[in-house]
């Protein structure tokens, strides 16, 4: 894997509807998160803010699977360059997720299970690699008319 770290731009700026909880820079009261292609991974770094938490000091499990989600469906739309929607999502915690600190979330691709539906997985990690959670997740690959209507261009 390549060193290189490539910022992805959202698609979807600008684009009416554009308030992903996620992603979108938008949203004022979302999670902003911005991804980078580090060889064939998507990587996003961010640092939690502790209003996101559950108990003292710890993430909600709500906004792990967030970011779990997040970062690997912009995995799929990198790797696919077409929206693509969440059709299951298998989340495994591992360790809490403090919010005293940057979190490292990194999703690949892990095959095809259909023609429509493709697998990625997906991890969040701490600043000493250590893995906290992880998840497999299946999308369903929307075709570039449907993309296109929803505002997608390229990624």
């Amino acid at each position: 894997m390549t060193n290189q770290s490539v910022r992805l731009k959202s698609p979807f700026t600008g684009v009416k509807g554009d308030k992903c909880f996620g992603c979108s820079q938008a949203n004022p009261h979302g999670l902003h998160l911005e991804f980078f292609e580090e060889g064939d991974e998507v990587v996003c770094r961010w640092r939690p803010d502790p209003r996101f938490q559950s108990w003292d000091g710890v993430l909600h499990g709500g906004i792990t699977a967030t970011i779990l989600d997040e970062t690997a469906g912009w995995t799929a739309m990198r790797r696919f360059q077409r929206t693509a929607m969440t059709t299951r999502l298998e989340v495994r915690y591992l360790k809490p997720v403090l919010v005293d600190g940057v979190i490292v979330a990194r999703a690949r691709y892990l095959k095809q299970v259909n023609e429509k539906i493709a697998r990625f997985v997906a991890t969040i990690e701490n600043a000493d690699g250590v893995i906290l959670s992880e998840a497999e997740a299946d999308y369903y690959i929307m075709d570039e008319e449907r993309s296109r209507a929803m505002g997608f261009t390229s990624l």
